[in-house]
């Protein structure tokens, strides 16, 4: 538990006093330290040092009395009164297929006047410096944390095969959750396909994750199954007939294992139809499919991300800040 130091009334006074404002005096004194994401308050140099020396000068110094610290800073706890850390990034993951690491391009200019952490549970090619302005090749909790001193855009990852980076361990990760504003990364692969179904093993959701966001290409609509939806073969009825072309029903029904997949309450979800631009000629079916998921709780913009202007209304996190 986090202690707060506080100085209490004390029923003598001095003749000699200090003028009335210093009668007045409340010391309230707290050193924080984080350890295990716990907070405390020590007072032994002002308890066994300063007020001593105020007493012998004939200041009345009132008794010590230690109270919990949500008593008195209840911003360093929450409601259950556990003290929680003084700051936490944002966790954000990207899922899906069709436009995931253009959506963390996006989402990391958006908010480049801020700390963000550009990273991945899976693996990712390090982004370009047109994108992030630091690149943090396996990092120590020391060096991420420096490179997050500052606002901008970091990218972090350990190498890997292919030139790709994987993801940081947990303690590099919790070192740049105590920087950072905001943490956007990359759940998992999709082959640079347009769609995908997912495997029991993905997507890899980090604890604490505020936000997901559902990525499904347009661009698949009208070609075969199996030339565009990476994994096809976990649907039956798909891997049976893999030239079945692509239409409406079967982009829904990959959007719906994707938030199955996730496991996140559907309030924290945000579907991005993306590359509209590429099936103009359907935009009658594709508002129909977003109807319908969004009539299954499913929030759905349709958009192209690599076109659109108005990506700040597009990839609005408001919901959660």
């Amino acid at each position: 538990m986090g202690y707060h130091a506080m100085r209490a009334n004390h029923s003598k006074t001095s003749a000699a006093a200090a003028p009335a404002s210093i009668m007045r005096l409340r010391c309230m004194i707290c050193f924080f330290w984080a350890l295990d994401t716990r907070f405390f308050a020590v007072v032994p140099v002002f308890d066994r040092v300063v007020f001593p020396v105020l007493e012998a000068l004939g200041i009345c110094i009132p008794s010590l009395r230690i109270v919990p610290v949500y008593e008195v800073c209840p911003i360093f706890v929450n409601h259950s009164k556990e003290a929680i850390p003084m700051h936490s990034a944002k966790r954000i993951a990207v899922i899906g297929a069709g436009g995931k690491t253009t959506t963390l391009s996006k989402l990391a200019g958006l908010h480049r006047t801020e700390r963000v952490l550009l990273t991945t549970t899976t693996h990712i090619f390090p982004f370009s410096p047109l994108v992030c302005d630091r690149l943090c090749i396996a990092p120590t909790a020391e060096e991420i944390t420096q490179a997050l001193a500052q606002p901008g855009v970091v990218c972090a990852g350990v190498p890997s095969k292919n030139s790709k980076l994987t993801g940081l361990s947990e303690e590099i990760l919790q070192a740049a959750s105590q920087s950072a504003d905001w943490i956007f990364y990359e759940a998992d692969g999709a082959k640079c396909l347009p769609l995908k179904l997912h495997s029991n093993t993905e997507p890899v959701i980090l604890p604490g994750t505020a936000h997901c966001f559902v990525v499904a290409g347009l661009s698949a609509w009208g070609k075969p199954t199996c030339e565009v939806i990476h994994r096809y073969q976990l649907r039956e009825d798909w891997a049976q007939n893999p030239g079945r072309l692509v239409d409406g029903a079967i982009i829904a029904d990959c959007v719906r294992d994707a938030v199955k997949a996730c496991g996140l309450p559907r309030a924290h979800l945000t579907v991005l139809l993306n590359q509209v631009d590429t099936a103009t000629e359907k935009m009658d079916e594709i508002a129909a499919m977003a109807r319908e998921l969004e009539a299954e709780g499913v929030t759905c913009k349709t958009c192209s991300l690599q076109e659109d202007g108005d990506l700040a209304k597009i990839l609005s996190l408001e919901s959660i800040l």
